[in-house]
C-alpha cells in the first residue's frame, strides 16, 4: 500500500515538473530540456540554461 502511494506521488510530482518545465522552455525559446537527477539517468551537458529555480518557483506558486 505504501509503495503504491509513493509511486502515485512520484508520478504526479514528475508530471507537474514536466508541465512547468515545458512552459518555461517555450517562453525561453528552448528546444530541449535535460533532466538531471538521481532518479532519472540522463546525459551531461555544458553551457545550458538551468531552469531548476524557475520551475521550483512556479510549482510553489501553484503553476502560475
Amino acid at each position: 500500500e505504501w509503495q503504491k502511494r509513493m509511486d502515485a506521488f512520484m508520478r504526479k510530482s514528475v508530471a507537474e515538473v514536466e508541465v512547468e518545465a515545458e512552459k518555461l522552455a517555450r517562453e525561453k525559446g528552448l528546444d530541449m530540456v535535460v533532466v538531471d537527477n538521481p532518479l532519472m539517468k540522463t546525459l551531461k551537458y555544458q553551457n545550458g540554461t538551468d531552469l531548476t529555480t524557475d520551475v521550483l518557483f512556479r510549482l510553489q506558486a501553484g503553476g502560475k
